[in-house]
C-alpha cells in the first residue's frame, strides 16, 4: 500500500481545501510549492491526503497541465513513504496541496528532486512542531 496512491489519499474535501488556503503553512522547493496542515490523528479520516494542481493561467492547454500533474503525482507516490514515517513517529495527520509554480514545463528528474527536497522540508517542520 505504500507505493500506491489510492483514492483515500486524494484530498477532495471542500472544507479541507478552504482550511488549507486560510490556515495552511507553506514550504517551497522550486518548482513546487506545498501548502499543508498538520492535525492530530483522527481514526475516522486517513492520516495523509494530498491534492496536486497546475495553474490554468500559466498553462492554457489541458495536455500540458495533465503532463505536469502526472509527473508530480508519480514523484509523490514514490517518495511519500518518508511522510508516512514522519507521521508514525509524531502521531499526526497531514493534509496538503502541491502547486507547480514554474512558468515552463520541467522534466521529470527536476520535479522528482524538488519533491524529495519538499518532503524533507515538510518532515523537518512537522518534527519541529512537537
Amino acid at each position: 500500500m505504500l507505493f500506491k496512491f489510492p483514492k483515500s489519499e486524494r484530498l477532495s474535501n471542500k472544507k479541507k481545501f478552504e482550511a488549507l488556503f486560510k490556515l495552511g503553512y507553506h514550504v517551497n522547493a522550486y518548482p513546487l510549492k506545498l501548502i499543508y496542515i498538520v492535525e492530530e490523528i483522527n481514526p475516522e479520516s486517513p492520516s495523509l491526503q494530498f491534492a496536486f494542481t497546475v495553474p490554468k493561467r500559466t498553462f492554457k492547454k489541458a495536455t500540458s497541465r495533465n503532463l505536469l500533474k502526472r509527473r508530480i503525482k508519480e514523484s509523490f507516490r514514490l517518495e511519500k513513504f518518508q511522510i508516512y514515517h514522519s507521521i508514525e513517529l509524531h502521531g499526526k495527520a497531514i493534509f496538503g496541496i502541491i502547486i507547480y509554480i514554474e512558468k515552463e514545463i520541467q522534466d521529470y528528474h527536476t520535479i522528482h528532486s524538488a519533491m524529495i527536497k519538499l518532503i524533507d522540508k515538510l518532515n523537518n517542520k512537522v518534527a519541529l512542531k512537537d
